[in-house]
């Protein structure tokens, strides 16, 4: 598995091509009088990640993907996004999807569309949250800590 967002498992029959994550903060400078300026953080930003991959329909009905995703757009739906070790990542809202068609059947039917999805993290400034993401990256489930 590449990465898990929501419900849809990317994997091997999905061509992943990249994937880029921004991270950041605002820094704002200080003027002081008869000194030089300082900087201090005033927010962290939020993160914003970028995947590009393949579907292509020999393994997979890219419409069906696509369909999914476009759902997750329309109703700003929160999903959790996981990557290939099995590491929560956190929730994100998809603001965008774009898919660019490469292959086309002879009656139209997409075969071969490369998609790139952006993400937006959604944060909580709350407890529930952190214990969330705690309780899936302590899961029994995954190998690192040594299922029965």
């Amino acid at each position: 598995m590449y990465f898990q967002l929501g419900e849809i498992v990317f994997s091997e029959l999905m061509g992943f091509s990249s994937m880029s994550i921004e991270h950041g903060s605002k820094v704002q400078e200080i003027d002081r009088i008869n000194n030089k300026a300082r900087l201090q953080q005033t927010k962290i930003n939020l993160k914003n990640i970028s995947i590009s991959v393949v579907l292509n329909r020999g393994f997979v009905e890219p419409q069906t993907i696509i369909d999914q995703l476009e759902e997750y757009v329309e109703k700003s739906a929160i999903v959790n996004f996981i990557d290939g070790s099995g590491t929560f990542i956190g929730r994100f809202v998809i603001p965008s999807i774009s898919e660019t068609v490469t292959t086309l059947d002879v009656d139209g039917t997409k075969i071969a569309v490369e998609l790139s999805i952006k993400l937006i993290e959604y944060y909580e400034d709350n407890q529930a949250g952190s214990e969330a993401k705690t309780a899936i990256n302590n899961a029994s489930a995954l190998e690192e800590n040594n299922p029965i």
